[in-house]
């Protein structure tokens, strides 16, 4: 998977249980805590030299759940990284919001004719089950701060689950992807 230019956004979620945002007591996990693995869903498809697609990698900490998220809109090598933001979870639903800043290439324009990292706005609105991830997912730019929304479904892919292994704690997982997310992530 991480074999392409995939718009990557990957995306470290703090997620409350009970539906309250990241402002709460998973907005700080705690570096000895447990983690497990709850599933990656993706909707990714390949050909030759691109990849297009989504796919989420989602972690749990007790009730805190955590993880990636990936947008991939072209040529296949190294993803952008963005850390979700304003999370919400709902056990009861199954209902799953963020959103998540990402830089996923560079834009010039009347306000800017030197080419600059660009600053895409990720928002998802959705339901979180234990085969799909099915939602509205809205991809803001600031050339387009209003754009349509777009329905995704994502199903449980074991393919990209690969990826998920070796952290069983949260400063592991940590410290296995803040290199990934310092090098990759947005620069806004």
């Amino acid at each position: 998977m991480a074999k392409s230019t995939l718009v990557t956004v990957a995306l470290l979620a703090a997620v409350y249980s009970q539906g309250v945002s990241q402002s709460n007591a998973c907005a700080t996990i705690a570096p000895a805590a447990a983690i497990s693995e709850i599933a990656t869903f993706s909707n990714m498809r390949y050909t030759e030299e691109h990849a297009y697609g989504e796919t989420v990698l989602l972690w749990r900490a007790g009730s805190c759940f955590f993880g990636l998220f990936e947008s991939a809109q072209g040529l296949q090598g190294d993803t952008p990284i963005g850390e979700l933001q304003d999370v919400t979870y709902s056990p009861n639903t199954g209902e799953l919001k963020f959103s998540a800043k990402l830089s996923l290439g560079l834009i010039a324009g009347p306000a800017s004719p030197t080419p600059q990292p660009s600053r895409d706005l990720f928002s998802f609105d959705g339901t979180l089950g234990t085969t799909r991830l099915i939602g509205r997912l809205i991809h803001a730019t600031q050339l387009d701060p209003r754009p349509p929304v777009r329905n995704v479904v994502l199903v449980a892919s074991a393919r990209a689950a690969e990826f998920m292994g070796g952290s069983t704690t949260y400063a592991a997982w940590r410290e296995k992807w803040e290199p990934i997310l310092k090098r990759r992530g947005p620069k806004w």
